[in-house]
């Protein structure tokens, strides 16, 4: 029974490891950071605060002095007023250096009659942080550093 059991143990820790491993995301940086941004804009449309700073790195800082503890207090005050809103994204111009990635992002939200609410272009600057993936296999992913042209932000409730 114990040959059994270890056995079992053992095939399901390499099915494991094994899955880890095959749904790593090998796509180009580009396409990753490109799928970032769009998840972002779900996620604000949603009023998802943790979906929303998923991708914002710890070592978040921006030209209106939001760090990610402050910019995650802000959108959470944003979050709660009833307004439904949409995020429209332009054309995304993405610019690789390494381990660092410059992001052109028109963003645009409006209420839902499109009436318009916020309006800027975004220079995002992601980083490749090192991490985990299954808890073992080291991976990296790109995260958020700052945000430059964020401009007069709508207040909470708008």
């Amino acid at each position: 029974m114990k040959l059994t059991l270890g056995t079992v143990v053992a095939a399901l820790i390499l099915a494991y490891a094994f899955y880890a491993i095959i749904t790593i995301d090998h796509r180009p940086d580009s396409a990753r950071i490109n799928e970032i941004i769009l998840k972002t804009a779900e996620a604000i449309e949603n009023k998802n605060l943790s979906a929303t700073m998923e991708y914002v790195s710890s070592d978040y800082e921006d030209e209106v002095g939001y760090s990610y503890e402050t910019l995650r207090m802000f959108i959470a005050n944003v979050y709660k007023g009833e307004i439904k809103y949409k995020v429209l994204i332009g054309k995304i111009q993405i610019q690789i250096d390494e381990n660092q990635a410059f992001v052109d992002v028109p963003v645009k939200i409006t209420y839902p009659n499109d009436r318009l609410i916020y309006q800027s272009d975004l220079k995002v600057t992601f980083v490749k942080e090192n991490t985990r993936r299954a808890l073992f296999i080291p991976t990296s992913t790109w995260k958020v550093v700052n945000i430059q042209n964020i401009g007069s932000v709508p207040q909470p409730g708008f």
